[in-house]
């Protein structure tokens, strides 16, 4: 089987923070796996505006063994390739911003050069798998065979969706048309999916966890961590939208003789300012996913303080299954699509449940091992759906 990945986050990106998201978990694992002939990245377009902003991203290492223009195919390893495209619309990028990608994407001169590789490649058919929402005009052009939507997050939910909610619209349902199957991460999103676009060949693969990358570590405590006080309260993620601050600010307030430790992104720069900075609070900054289960190990309780209000969207949160694979006592709140995990950690309906349940480090939950909730799984469910529509069609 041959299989292109578009994922939502840039390579580059990918390259730079590790493994850590759900495409590149997935991209991760069919790299290793026997039964995929070649992979191919098609990579999200870029400028050289957004190059210079991100120095850091510059260069794909590997070789590159056909090019056009601004245009490259990079050899990675004997199956793996990335197709890359550096568009010269400086401008138009800054000026249209998010849209600008629902066009770059179907340049028509990656869209040829796409056609190219696979050409080159001597790639005669090719499965399709999109986790990004933006590439769905692309197929268009392409118009695949077989194509599956990895519609894990609904984006329409996020605040930037606000000021190009049609476009997205037309996004998602562009996908209705030219996708045999979508797939997506919690009940919730599903039903959002049915009720708003009409999607009927929809199926939910929930996160998971590579156990072997927080079980097999060469235990020790980070060098940042050594002099921070316990217990420490730890939260490993992004600071979106999503992360409620005013709980997160009610439990600093409660437990002072806690330390509490965020590591991650600050995506939402006004949520991560309204964090009342406490002498018990501590920001370590973004971990490579190499360094950080050596963070959560060293956590004592770990929590997912999560929004459960409208501007969810589906939630089932990696850093939950992350948490759990260490065997750390976690807290979450109810209603951000954790329930499944019920049986594995404390959620909570309110400020003061949650509270209550970092009074100690005593974990009374069962213990979290089950080979279906790995990245490996979840790969083996995505391969046997490309096949099973492979039978269909013929």
């Amino acid at each position: 089987m041959n299989l292109a990945i578009v994922p939502f986050h840039d390579w580059r990106k990918i390259l730079v923070e590790g493994n850590r998201t759900r495409d590149a978990h997935f991209i991760e694992y069919f790299r290793e796996k026997d039964e995929i002939d070649k992979l191919i990245i098609i990579n999200r377009p870029l400028t050289y505006a957004e190059l210079l902003i991100k120095k850091k991203f510059k260069k794909i290492p590997g070789q590159v063994v056909l090019s056009h223009k601004r245009c490259r195919l990079i050899k990675i390893d004997e199956k793996t390739f990335v197709i890359d495209f550096i568009s010269n619309q400086s401008l138009q990028q800054i000026i249209q911003k998010r849209d600008w990608y629902l066009t770059a994407f179907c340049d028509n001169r990656y869209v040829v050069f796409i056609q190219q590789c696979l050409d080159f490649l001597d790639i005669q058919n090719i499965n399709y798998l999109s986790h990004n929402i933006y590439s769905s005009y692309l197929f268009k052009a392409l118009t695949p065979s077989m194509l599956i939507f990895d519609a894990y997050d609904n984006v329409v939910k996020f605040p930037f969706a606000k000021s190009h909610l049609e476009k997205l619209s037309l996004a998602y349902s562009e996908y209705k048309n030219t996708a045999k199957m979508w797939l997506t991460n919690s009940q919730s999103n599903l039903d959002y999916y049915q009720i708003h676009y009409q999607v009927s060949n929809i199926n939910v693969i929930k996160n998971g966890v590579s156990f072997s990358n927080f079980r097999n570590l060469k235990s020790y405590v980070p060098e940042d961590l050594i002099k921070i006080k316990g217990p420490i309260i730890g939260f490993g993620g992004k600071i979106t939208h999503l992360f409620d601050v005013n709980l997160y600010n009610y439990l600093l307030d409660e437990h002072t003789d806690k330390s509490f430790v965020i590591v991650g992104q600050v995506i939402n720069k006004e949520i991560f300012e309204k964090i009342n900075k406490r002498p018990n609070f501590y920001y370590l900054g973004d971990k490579n996913y190499l360094d950080y289960p050596n963070y959560v190990n060293s956590f004592d309780i770990c929590i997912v303080p999560y929004i459960t209000n409208d501007n969810a969207h589906g939630g089932d949160s990696i850093k939950a299954y992350e948490y759990l694979s260490v065997g750390k006592k976690t807290v979450g709140t109810i209603g951000n699509g954790l329930e499944s995990l019920g049986d594995f950690l404390y959620l909570c309906a309110n400020h003061k449940e949650f509270s209550e349940k970092l009074f100690d480090t005593i974990n009374n939950k069962e213990a979290f091992y089950d080979s279906k909730l790995s990245w490996k799984n979840k790969g083996d469910e995505i391969i046997a759906f490309f096949k099973s529509e492979i039978i269909n069609i013929s």
